[in-house]
């Protein structure tokens, strides 16, 4: 299958804020429901710890509501693994709706 190039709906400026909310919420469901997280965290704690890390620093572009951020650091946090994240999003609508999850 090839990957689409073509920019997402919240990608464009000026959407209306109840459209991004909405496509954020869908983003979160599949991403609990369809293993977005579990296979963001499966291989972050294969790289941690194939290098027998005990911190890392991770950058988020693009992150939406930021809840993968939010996984990743309570994921972090339970095994005493020290973690900088930083996550960016360029949409002020979908970085000021983010919430802890």
């Amino acid at each position: 299958m090839k990957r689409s190039e073509r920019k997402e709906m919240m990608d464009f400026p000026d959407n209306p804020k109840e459209l991004l909310a909405g496509d954020l919420r869908n983003l979160r469901i599949i991403n609990r429901y369809l293993g977005g997280y579990r296979n963001v965290l499966c291989g972050l704690d294969r790289l941690v710890r194939g290098g027998k890390l005990n911190r890392f620093s991770l950058l988020d572009v693009g992150t939406g509501s930021g809840d993968i951020p939010v996984r990743i650091t309570d994921w972090a946090q339970h095994r005493g693994i020290k973690a900088s994240i930083v996550a960016l999003e360029p949409e002020p609508v979908t970085s000021r709706g983010s919430q802890r999850f």
